[in-house]
């Protein structure tokens, strides 16, 4: 993201500590589960959990590959006192001022994501953007917070 020297401008990008807490705390929640069990019917209490083990890390494993082969906009995400800076597909950065949002809301209570909507589609490709925002640092508050308070008041 090039810096626009805005000193008002807010940056949101993906959380390594929430990403971790969001894989690790049920796998934990799951091995505890299996463990109480297995003490309970008198075995180790490790017998079987390496299914659970196994599945964790070829879901993390195939997450991982499927972000970085992603073709769709992404985190980070900037706002500034211009308008809207999005990570593009390429890497490069998709910028879209904010008299050109005709609306733009953070959806989704488990997945949230960002939905951006153009006024005009020829300055900006494509006319509808979806930007998921797991993991996220600061938080999708933070964000409608911000949008609310930087998108022009909608006419009527």
């Amino acid at each position: 993201m090039v810096p626009t020297g805005d000193s008002a401008a807010v940056t949101f990008r993906i959380s390594t500590r929430r990403h971790v807490v969001a894989v690790v705390g049920p796998l934990l929640g799951v091995i505890a589960a299996i463990g109480i069990v297995n003490v309970t019917l008198n075995r180790r209490w490790w017998d079987g959990l390496g299914l659970p083990v196994l599945l964790a890390a070829l879901m993390s494993i195939f997450y991982w590959f499927g972000e970085r082969r992603s073709t769709s906009i992404r985190l980070p995400l900037r706002l500034t006192g211009e308008g809207l800076e999005l990570t593009g597909p390429s890497g490069g950065t998709v910028f879209i001022a904010w008299f050109n949002i005709a609306h733009a809301s953070v959806n989704g209570r488990w997945i949230p994501y960002l939905l951006v909507d153009v006024v005009d589609p020829a300055q900006t490709r494509p006319e509808q953007i979806l930007v998921p925002l797991m993991y996220m640092t600061p938080g999708s508050d933070v964000l409608r917070r911000e949008l609310a308070r930087r998108l022009p008041a909608p006419a009527g």
